[in-house]
């Protein structure tokens, strides 16, 4: 069972502040685990290290973190404990900034009114 949202048509309860929730996703790592979770869905700390390349130490300290920063909710099974990304909308939203970032060029353009 989730542990905190017990029913889907419930809203999941606002992060505390807007800085904890942007420290939520703002390593490297957690974007990768992020967007892991997003085209996966529910994933395991073992799978999440798997899938990104990192020690299963590594993914439980930011699974953790970003938990504690409620970009995260968890889900109890009989044997495995399973991450997901709190809302469809936060996930949606995270991938087009992440996809903006991606396409910004590297350098900012040159000013031409000054000819």
């Amino acid at each position: 069972m989730r542990d905190q949202i017990s029913d889907p048509a419930e809203k999941p309860r606002m992060p505390g502040s807007m800085e904890s929730f942007l420290e939520g996703f703002s390593h490297p790592i957690r974007r990768k685990i992020l967007a892991l979770l997003r085209e996966k869905g529910e994933c395991t700390t073992k799978r999440i290290a798997s899938e990104v390349g990192i020690s299963s130490q590594t993914a439980a300290y930011h699974l953790r973190a970003m938990k504690d920063k409620e970009v995260l909710c968890v889900s109890r099974k009989v044997k495995n404990t399973e991450y997901f990304i709190v809302d469809d909308f936060i996930s949606e939203r995270l991938h087009r900034i992440a996809q903006w970032f991606d396409e910004a060029p590297s350098k900012q353009p040159s000013d031409t009114s000054a000819q």
